[in-house]
């Protein structure tokens, strides 16, 4: 008896113990995506992937296996009265047991029923008129946007191998642009075109006694500057204006549904009152109702109404009004689960009643990331999310960022206190909208030269804590995207105005060889190359610019040996995703010349249109019995294995 208490009391003094000193663990905090998502269900489906993924690879791959996967509870370390949960997982591999911990920043509740439909749909119409206004917005207005083109031209060509520009170019142009911004420049060239840019770089580069040969470069990758902007207008405006006519096609839809379902039930309801002899006694005329309704379909006044049901005619209606009816309601979730929490996230007006939504989110968000990064025991965190997640996290940090910038002077000091913000070395960001976010609704046009520099300044970007520290970069930020998810793209807003080396490593993905925007917007997790390159991220520690090599025994760190990017693209997604946009043009010309009855061009949309959904039809079928195209058990991409196993199974 005496033993079994000793015993008691050294397991209770051993749990003490470990209880004081934790054992020392890395954090992944994962924001989850947009919809009526479940808590915990995304966290889990990422452990579950990264557990698969070690499962099919660690006899090949050596990655180690996943063990002792559960769930836990504790209190919060700054003050919130809610616990915190989060999936404690032990990485086994070369005899090490390092602890890792999934916390989860679960937002769907606070955006949940907080706009209707109606709102949404009004609001997205609004967003149509974007391209024009940023086409009329002088050059030197909404200066982010317009970085952000020069930023992605210049990846093109370094992805290229064919820069035709000096590494200086691109840093003096900023430069240049930037001064285009300053109080001097205001007062000479007032309306800020880009003719008056180029004029201004002529001034800068004659008063700075700069060379015939730069000058002719950073003239020439200005006008190339603008022109990829003008292009990237070009197409999102086209984008907007194929959705405008997807939206008339639907009032179309809508219209000959209701008709058709309106007159079919009307019809029915009039030959009953006929049947049963009450037609006559409330003064309904049958032949004439007969005839209107048989007019409809194209038929003589006195065919019998079984000729309706022979045509077909009949049943393109009946279909269109199920399929109108159906896609309605679909259209209806999709607008208020998804996208109307992007427009409560893109609230910006702090007058507007939804504002506190967001400040909510984001309060619930620094909260938890404060909670685990004020743990001691926590050495290293890594922040994930997905969609519009990503925006909320990548807010989430630049609100840490400015937390501690506010509390030292010295910003040097920011990255430590009092939030140790050096803790957090990678953010990956899979399927991010954050450029197509800012280019639609933060894009700040002040008409006080002031009020548009305090707005970036206070805002933050990649130079700025918690993002970079001294000129140097501190978070490796991942962007993983997909050229046929449409939410996704490489993004470039986020970049330093001033420092062009502080960049987003984007790595470009294919899910599927048919780009359908749905299916590749939740595919990440699945794919090969996007789970290795996660859980070589969180278990170990790889793609740390700490960890960056040096060049020479003295030299700077070489950052970019870190990176992960540029990726790969289907060379025939382009050519489906053009045909995608033409497809609703098609059919609404279709409508049209049958509408006006212009029989020359019936034939040519018709068949056009025809030849179009063939054409994506056979695409989609390949592409569906292909599936994935880099599946974690794909040969080449990772281990095949035996069993259907994870690596929490195989121990």
């Amino acid at each position: 008896m005496d033993q079994k208490k000793e015993t008691a009391q050294a397991a209770e003094k051993k749990q003490a113990k470990s209880e004081e000193s934790p054992a020392p663990y890395t954090a992944v905090v994962y924001f989850h995506g947009m919809g009526s998502q479940r808590r915990y269900e995304e966290v889990s489906r990422l452990v579950d992937c990264l557990d698969h993924y070690a499962g099919v690879n660690h006899e090949q791959r050596k990655t180690g296996l996943l063990r002792e996967i559960k769930a836990y509870l504790e209190t919060c370390r700054n003050g919130r009265t809610d616990d915190v949960s989060y999936l404690r997982v032990t990485h086994i591999k070369d005899n090490q047991r390092p602890k890792f911990r999934f916390y989860e920043v679960y937002w769907a509740p606070l955006m949940a029923g907080a706009i209707s439909t109606k709102e949404v749909v009004k609001w997205v119409l609004a967003r149509l008129a974007t391209p024009v206004r940023m086409g009329k917005t002088p050059w030197r207005l909404r200066p982010r946007v317009k970085r952000s083109a020069l930023f992605r031209l210049w990846a093109d060509h370094e992805k290229g191998g064919k820069n035709a520009y000096q590494h200086g170019d691109l840093h003096e142009l900023l430069e240049d642009y930037d001064a285009f911004e300053g109080q001097a420049a205001r007062q000479k060239y007032p309306k800020g075109g880009f003719r008056d840019f180029l004029a201004f770089l002529s001034d800068q580069h004659n008063k700075n006694n700069h060379g015939a040969a730069l000058r002719g470069r950073i003239v020439a990758l200005a006008k190339e500057w603008r022109s990829s902007h003008n292009r990237a207008e070009m197409f999102t405006f086209a984008m907007l204006l194929t959705f405008f006519a997807v939206m008339l096609i639907a009032v179309f839809a809508a219209a000959v549904a209701a008709v058709g379902v309106s007159g079919l039930a009307l019809a029915g309801l009039v030959l009953l009152l006929k049947e049963i002899g009450l037609a006559d006694s409330i003064g309904i005329d049958i032949d004439k109702v007969n005839s209107f309704f048989l007019q409809i379909f194209g038929l003589q006044n006195n065919a019998p109404w079984s000729q309706v049901f022979s045509r077909p005619d009949f049943y393109v209606i009946l279909a269109l009004s199920l399929f109108t009816l159906l896609g309605l309601v679909l259209v209806r979730t999709f607008l208020r689960d998804y996208v109307g929490d992007v427009q409560l996230w893109t609230t910006y007006e702090e007058t507007n009643e939804k504002y506190r939504k967001r400040k909510e989110v984001l309060k619930g968000a620094f909260d938890t990331m404060a909670h685990v990064l004020l743990d001691e025991a926590c050495e290293r965190v890594v922040v994930i999310g997905h969609s519009l997640g990503t925006t909320i996290a990548h807010d989430t940090l630049l609100e840490l960022g400015r937390y501690n910038r506010a509390r030292h002077n010295d910003r040097a000091k920011a990255l430590r206190g009092p939030l140790p913000l050096h803790k957090i070395e990678h953010f990956i960001t899979l399927g991010s909208p954050i450029d197509k976010v800012h280019y639609f609704f933060e894009s700040h046009k002040g008409k006080h030269h002031r009020y548009n520099r305090v707005v970036e300044e206070v805002r933050g970007d990649l130079g700025e804590v918690p993002f970079a520290s001294n000129r140097k970069p501190h978070i490796h930020w991942i962007n993983i995207w997909d050229r046929a998810d449409l939410v996704s793209s490489s993004l470039e807003t986020p970049c330093n105005k001033l420092l062009p080396d502080l960049k987003v490593d984007n790595f470009e993905i294919s899910s599927y060889y048919f780009p359908d925007p749905v299916k590749s917007h939740s595919a990440y997790f699945e794919h090969a190359e996007v789970i290795s390159i996660i859980f070589d991220v969180i278990f170990n520690h790889r793609y740390s610019y700490k960890m960056a090599p040096r060049e020479g025994s003295h030299g700077a760190p070489n950052y970019s040996a870190q990176n992960v990017g540029p990726g790969t693209r289907l060379p025939f997604t382009a050519p489906l995703q053009s045909m995608m946009i033409a497809l609703p043009w098609l059919i609404l010309g279709t409508i049209v010349v049958h509408l006006m009855r212009v029989d020359f061009w019936k034939p040519i949309f018709l068949y056009g249109t025809a030849l179009v959904i063939i054409v994506l039809l056979i695409a989609w079928g390949f592409s569906k019995m292909g599936g994935l195209l880099k599946p974690v058990k794909e040969p080449g991409t990772a281990a095949h294995s035996s069993t259907e196993t994870t690596s929490s199974d195989v121990l």
